[in-house]
């Protein structure tokens, strides 16, 4: 039997930034959470969004729709200036990290937000 010589595809996800994607970014960008604080002592699984949160998520899966991205990079975007949101101590806090991808595309899509299209 003969062997089988497979030479590997280095498939990267390269995400295309269209003018949709900015507009949606900025859309979300311009929402402000109304939500109440979390209750870590309470019943805080209870805790309902606000509308700015529901459209923000609402949003966000159209972006990640527009950005083709993958379904596992879910968020797709993570603000740069975003902190850990678990109680001190915690394990959820212990355990917390930025997710540095999503981050990139943020950083990425606040570019393309500022620069102007090229002229045509």
């Amino acid at each position: 039997m003969a062997g089988t010589k497979r030479i590997p595809l280095n498939r990267q996800y390269t995400p295309s930034i269209t003018p949709r994607a900015v507009e949606l970014f900025t859309e979300m960008r311009a929402l402000v959470c109304t939500c109440e604080p979390i209750d870590w002592a309470g019943a805080y699984w209870e805790r309902s969004r606000c509308e700015h949160c529901d459209k923000w998520w609402t949003l966000h899966a159209r972006l990640h729709r527009e950005l083709r991205a993958r379904l596992w990079d879910w968020p797709v975007i993570e603000s740069p200036a975003s902190v850990c949101p678990y109680p001190e101590g915690s394990v959820a806090a212990r355990d917390w990290r930025p997710d540095e991808r999503a981050r990139v595309m943020w950083r990425l899509l606040e570019q393309a937000a500022v620069t102007p299209p090229p002229a045509s």
